[in-house]
């Protein structure tokens, strides 16, 4: 039931598979056991203690929300799905959960995906087996500095020889690992995003940058051993730029969201080749040409050209849905209906919402294909404070209507009242000119306004309540 028809940022619980010979995925048998291990690292208490310029990175907790939908679509159920954030992410619990809990109960064909986002950088090579004499290195919760007589270097970090010898160790010949990481840059410091699309106004290069770091080239995702790779893996950027972390979340992760959910939507079956190009032009079209940085593809060439078949997202069963379903179920009951139960394509919709106390008012509707859109606030009725009694939206002097639109099927419609000033508008991901200015009536759901949400929840008079409509062709066939 989107309102007007805008692009969304889609998530989805839509099961899925990579198949046929070339696959990356197959299906699941009933004895296989597929597993996913999400890492992600914003907070370096040990780095913190003597920096000029703090290195941790915002909107980690974001990137490992939208890994976790992204592992959704991929048809990973939540029980075999860890999660490893902060402090859990010290070098010893990742080795210990890359040597268990993606090996034990893998078989050949079980897909396995490791994701990590946060700081990458270089260190000089210890066993003497890069041309480069650096090795890359991904940096753990507990990384710290090391002086040693020659120089500094840094301790508690996963070395890019460490990491092939894990993979290579995996029993699966299907593993997918993804970096939203660098490992080299031209810039240290946080700097203003001028193309603000996003509607994030700082960026923080996702490389950590230290006297004594080494120049090199290479990636920190390499076989272990000669012959054909067990893996294949999608980096954010080249050797020469960085990735960015954004307080929506990394460029790249959500530039991969974009990309599995709207193949899932198009009933598509993308390699994994498709999927960078993808989110190349998503990184693309969020920020200024100058600070653009381009996903890498590594690893084994069959993997990465086998094609990605994804269960088309619909019937209301992505991970969206299901989320916003949760959090109205935190809050004290909001009566919410609707003018009809259904909706031929086209009719006007009208929601009404009976207000138990002043407050701030948001409603969000989710389509059949789990595209979220804030219908209230919006361009035209920016003021979402709402006083006790019945509201209607829109009201007869509101600018704007709600035509039920394609997709057909369920929609959910939800709203949130809560005592203290509460925008989802103004987290939306899309529809914003390049100075950051809202330019389309309705804007699209982000991790960061669930995440708000989430946080509304907490308060005492914080109430949810949800309906569900049908939207049905114009004209019965």
């Amino acid at each position: 039931m989107s309102p007007l028809p805008i692009r969304h940022l889609r998530g989805a619980k839509a099961a899925s598979a990579l198949l046929g010979a070339l696959s990356f995925f197959g299906m699941h048998t009933a004895s296989a056991e597929p597993r996913a291990l999400i890492v992600g690292v914003g907070e370096y208490p040990n780095l913190v203690k003597d920096a000029k310029v703090s290195p941790n990175l915002p909107g980690i907790d974001l990137d490992v929300k939208t890994m976790q939908q992204i592992t959704a679509i991929m048809g990973f159920q939540p029980s075999q799905v860890r999660v490893l954030f902060n402090a859990d992410a010290t070098l010893d619990r990742v080795v210990h959960e890359l040597s268990t809990w993606t090996r034990d109960g893998v078989g050949q064909d079980d897909p396995v995906v490791i994701y990590f986002s946060g700081h990458g950088t270089r260190i000089p090579d210890k066993n003497g087996d890069e041309p480069d004499k650096a090795d890359e290195v991904l940096l753990m919760s507990d990384t710290g500095r090391v002086r040693t007589k020659e120089t500094v270097t840094l301790d508690r970090v996963l070395v890019d020889d460490q990491l092939g010898a894990l993979l290579d160790k995996i029993p699966s010949r299907r593993v997918l690992v993804l970096i939203d990481a660098c490992h080299s840059g031209t810039a240290t410091r946080a700097f203003d995003i001028m193309d603000q699309r996003l509607g994030a106004a700082e960026g923080v290069p996702k490389y950590y940058y230290y006297d004594g770091m080494p120049d090199g080239t290479g990636v920190v995702t390499k076989a272990a051993t000669d012959g054909a790779a067990n893996f294949v893996s999608l980096s954010a950027a080249q050797d020469t730029q960085y990735a960015i972390a954004t307080y929506l979340g990394g460029l790249f992760t959500l530039g991969l969201q974009d990309a599995i959910s709207r193949a899932a939507v198009a009933k598509e079956s993308p390699t994994l080749v498709q999927v960078r190009d993808q989110v190349d032009a998503y990184i693309a079209r969020s920020i200024e040409p100058e600070r653009r940085h381009n996903p890498m593809v590594a690893g084994d060439t069959a993997l990465a050209d086998g094609g990605i078949r994804l269960v088309p997202l619909e019937n209301g069963n992505g991970p969206l849905w299901a989320e916003l379903q949760a959090l109205a179920a935190k809050g004290r009951k909001l009566t919410v209906t609707t003018s009809r139960p259904v909706y031929k394509i086209g009719e006007e919709v009208e929601i009404s919402v009976e207000v138990p106390s002043d407050g701030f008012l948001n409603i969000v509707t989710i389509d059949s294909q789990d595209s979220a859109t804030v219908l209230f606030p919006n361009q035209y009725a920016a003021d979402n404070s709402v006083k006790l009694g019945s509201v209607r939206i829109p009201t007869a002097d509101m600018p704007f209507v709600l035509p039920a639109q394609e997709p057909q099927g369920p929609t959910l419609v939800a709203a949130f009242l809560s005592t203290t000033p509460l925008d989802l508008r103004a987290l939306g991901i899309e529809g914003r000119d390049a100075r950051g200015k809202l330019t389309q009536t309705f804007t699209n759901l982000s991790a960061a306004a669930t995440r708000a949400i989430g946080v509304a929840a907490r308060e005492e008079k914080f109430h949810a309540g949800q309906v569900t409509v049908s939207v049905v062709p114009a004209v019965k066939p």
